[in-house]
Parts: C-alpha cells; sequence; structure tokens
C-alpha cells in the first residue's frame, strides 16, 4: 500500500509514470489536485505546486517521453494543465471553448510532438506538444465520428501511426488512422422558406435557410453561405455554436435565389458545397 502520510490522495482517477521509473503522477478529481509519488519508498511525498488553480476535476495524465512535462485533463472546465516535471509546478494551461469538452484521458506518441485527448462531447482533441513547433501547447485540430459515443481510454501503437479509443456509452473500440487528416464534411438536408414579414411593405420578403450539422469528419468552426457556384459571393457567416440557420432580408419578389453552405475547419478548410434554391413571393 502506498503511504500518504498528508491524505492528499481523493478520487484517484489516474496515474502516470516517469520514463526514468523514478515519480509517478496521480490525478485527485474531488481534491482538484496531483499528487506525487516517490516509486523508490511507494510513498506520496506531496502535490503539484497549482497558484492558479487550473487543475478542475482533473482526469488523465500523460507524461512526454523525454520526462519533461505532464498534461492532465481538466474534466469539469475543459483544459489541459501542462506540469514542469522538474520543479513539479503547473506552468501553463491549454485552453480551446470550442474543442475541449469534457476532456477524459491522454496520451502522447512516442515522438513527445503530439497528444491526443478523448472528450466525453464525442471528439478526439489533437494537440502540439512539439516545443520547436509554432502551435506549440495548443489544440491544433479534432476529430468527430459518429460511432465514437463516451469515449474514455485511448492508446496508440509503438510508431504512433494508429490510436485505439474505448466507447463506454456503445461498448465499442475506434480505430483512429492518426496519419490521415479526414476532409470537412458538407452540411445536409437544407431547407428553403420564403414569405413576407407581417405588416411590411412589399419589400421586405425574406428567405429563410437552414441546415443539418455534419456528423463525421473534423470539428466545424462555422458555416459560410454563398450566392454562386465559385464561392466568390458571399452572403454570411453563421458561427458552429449558434443554430444552422439565417435569414436574409430585403428580398426582391419573385426573384430565383440560389444558396451555397459549406462547412468551415479551424484551418479554414470548405468543404463541399450544399445548394439549395428558391423563388420568393410575387
Amino acid at each position: 500500500m502506498v503511504t500518504d502520510n498528508d491524505s492528499t490522495l481523493n478520487t484517484i482517477q489516474a496515474i502516470a509514470i516517469t520514463p526514468d521509473g523514478t515519480k509517478a503522477y496521480i490525478s485527485n478529481y474531488d481534491g482538484d489536485s496531483v499528487s506525487i509519488m516517490d516509486t523508490t519508498s511507494d510513498t506520496i511525498t506531496g502535490t503539484v505546486m497549482d497558484t492558479n488553480n487550473t487543475f478542475v476535476g482533473p482526469n488523465g495524465i500523460a507524461i512526454t517521453p523525454d520526462g519533461n512535462r505532464a498534461y492532465v485533463c481538466n474534466d469539469s472546465n475543459n483544459t489541459v494543465s501542462i506540469i514542469d516535471i522538474d520543479t513539479n509546478t503547473v506552468t501553463g494551461t491549454v485552453t480551446s471553448s470550442s474543442q475541449l469538452s469534457s476532456p477524459g484521458q491522454i496520451t502522447i506518441t512516442s515522438d513527445g510532438k503530439t497528444a491526443y485527448v478523448t472528450n466525453w462531447g464525442n471528439t478526439i482533441s489533437v494537440i502540439s506538444t512539439d516545443p520547436l513547433a509554432y502551435a506549440y501547447n495548443t489544440v491544433t485540430g479534432s476529430i468527430l465520428s459518429s460511432s465514437i459515443s463516451g469515449p474514455r481510454a485511448i492508446a496508440l501503437t509503438p510508431n504512433g501511426d494508429y490510436g485505439y479509443i474505448c466507447s463506454i456509452e456503445n461498448d465499442s473500440v475506434n480505430v483512429l488512422y492518426t496519419q490521415y487528416t479526414l476532409p470537412i464534411q458538407a452540411p445536409t438536408d437544407i431547407s428553403l422558406i420564403t414569405g413576407l414579414l407581417e405588416n411590411a411593405s412589399a419589400s421586405n420578403y425574406i428567405n429563410k435557410i437552414s441546415w443539418t450539422p455534419p456528423t463525421d469528419g473534423p470539428i466545424v468552426e462555422a458555416y459560410k453561405i454563398y450566392s454562386d457556384a465559385g464561392l466568390s459571393q458571399l452572403v454570411a457567416t453563421v458561427p458552429a455554436g449558434k443554430a444552422p440557420v439565417f435569414i436574409e432580408y430585403n428580398c426582391t419578389a419573385n426573384t430565383l435565389y440560389n444558396y451555397y453552405i459549406v462547412s468551415v475547419d479551424t484551418d479554414d478548410n470548405l468543404s463541399a458545397p450544399l445548394h439549395g434554391s428558391i423563388t420568393t413571393l410575387p
């Protein structure tokens, strides 16, 4: 039994051991802390210094192969804390309000350059952990699949080419090929309604466009609506966090309107357009 004289352990969730085998880090979900264990004596020697209280429901932990940093998923505030192993101090956090959603478990590739995080929101976030990269310690993308449901544990093959994700809500194991980037998927099921605003003049015709967001592929950042097939005449941009609906006002009576809706990811990649057309009332 591990000795914990100061009773730091509190609803423990995960443990990670440094590459040299001398220390282990244990996340305490209800304690909002990470305990440090000396593996030579099997004794808890203290907790990680977290001056800014970044640990909120800490869960999964992973340590870089060089043993310099540990990354801790914070389930309750949608962040990942970064620990400096030498000083046992939190030195920063990875944040992304649109892509980290109740992060649970984390794993790091054998070259130490990339981390994969499972989110209870049924996505996998990708974090750059390469100190030489421009996007160091930021979320560089997310993976979305309709077959992922309640992802928790994740493990990578030694060469980092494949990841295996356990989904607890449908008792499945999903296979992730890390070297392949899924294309951004288009929205579906476009619906168009035209009308005249109540008590309005004839110049206040409106067109209401709605659509269904994609359920696979990278996370959608926004939807762009164009009036031409060449996607040069932008009508509107609708953030993905809002209802997938757009209303165009001041339309001309008895006129054909074309709309081309594309999904946009965090790297500004566009999906194929979803087309719909409607003629306003005479």
